[in-house]
């Protein structure tokens, strides 16, 4: 929380994953303009199921998490 990572998901191993939850807070600005880096508001939501567990990197927005889309570098 209060950090400005970047959220992401990535394959270490077979059975390994590294995830960066991004960030809650936003960096306030001296002159209160927009950050530079808006917070993602990204959660990770772990899971588990007859087939094993799985992992979904959602975001929060509208009072409902849902699914993270990266938006594209430019």
């Amino acid at each position: 929380m209060g950090h400005t990572h970047l959220p992401e998901v990535f394959k270490t191993a077979a059975q390994s994953l590294y995830v960066n939850l991004g960030a809650w807070a936003e960096e306030e600005t001296p002159d209160g303009r927009a950050p530079a880096l808006p917070a993602t508001r990204t959660h990770l939501v772990l899971t588990r199921d007859s087939v094993g567990p799985t992992a979904q990197l959602l975001t929060w927005g509208d009072g409902a998490p849902r699914p993270f889309e990266p938006r594209p570098v430019s």
